[in-house]
């Protein structure tokens, strides 16, 4: 494994404060599914089959390419030209960078661009700020972000067209505006008739809403896949599972 952490051997009250997520466990899904696509693109084109493997360490592995390909190749390896000053740091850091709000929220300011950074020095009247050091735009943002709530800043950046966006926890993603209006949640019926509230998926198509049905049960379609996959009655598929050549529920 890369890092070996463990978010569940935190207490709850520890989880609620870290700024971190496990890569491995949630990114092999991912990688698995991308696998299982491509093989069966392949197979119906050559008619050749699969052979799948996905692991959750060489998936967090992979999920940052440039630290290994950096470790792969420290001999040939250089700094990046104007990028970073002599601390590491990028160059223009803050104007890519979480600020506090005076209601205690964060704001994620993403003015890259000059564009961007020219509409907020106009907007919040500091033009003196265009040309300045980092440090003295750390300096002077850090204190104009708490003169106004989160909120505020929000509607200066959409009439202006600067970029940003709140720095939202899981409760507030959960009602921000824009999130849902992207199409990120679905409702489903469990099977106690309950409705559910689910994420969707990040990758939007038109024409196609993702809205899977409720996952089905352990076991709840074992007979169904065989029959119609291997062509199993149902006295082979009996006979399989008196012989514990098929797992199920009542041989747990």
């Amino acid at each position: 494994a890369l890092s070996s952490i463990n978010l569940y051997a935190l207490t709850s009250a520890e989880r609620a404060n870290v700024n971190w997520a496990p890569i491995g466990m949630n990114a092999m899904g991912l990688n698995a599914a991308l696998g299982t696509l491509a093989a069966v693109i392949r197979a119906r084109a050559t008619g050749e089959g699969a052979l799948i493997e996905v692991t959750g360490a060489e998936s967090a592995a992979h999920w940052l390419p440039d630290g290994v390909d950096r470790a792969l190749n420290a001999a040939q390896s250089y700094v990046r030209p104007g990028f970073a000053h002599e601390d590491g740091r990028m160059v223009g850091w803050p104007r890519l960078h979480a600020y506090e709000t005076n209601d205690g929220r964060q704001i994620f300011f993403q003015a890259t661009r000059p564009k961007f950074w020219e509409r907020f020095c106009h907007a919040v009247e500091r033009i003196d700020l265009v040309a300045a050091s980092d440090e003295v735009i750390f300096r002077e943002h850090t204190i104009i972000f708490r003169t106004r709530p989160a909120s505020d800043w929000m509607e200066l950046f959409l009439s202006k067209g600067i970029a940003g966006g709140p720095v939202n926890t899981m409760e507030s993603l959960a009602t921000d505006p824009h999130f849902l209006a992207r199409d990120n949640v679905y409702e489903v019926r469990g099977p106690d008739g309950n409705a559910l509230r689910l994420a969707t998926t990040p990758v939007k198509t038109p024409g196609q809403r993702f809205a899977p049905e409720f996952a089905p049960g352990q076991w709840q379609h074992t007979q169904q896949v065989l029959a119609e996959t291997l062509a199993l009655d149902a006295e082979e598929v009996r006979d399989l599972l008196s012989q514990g050549a098929i797992y199920s529920q009542e041989r747990r």
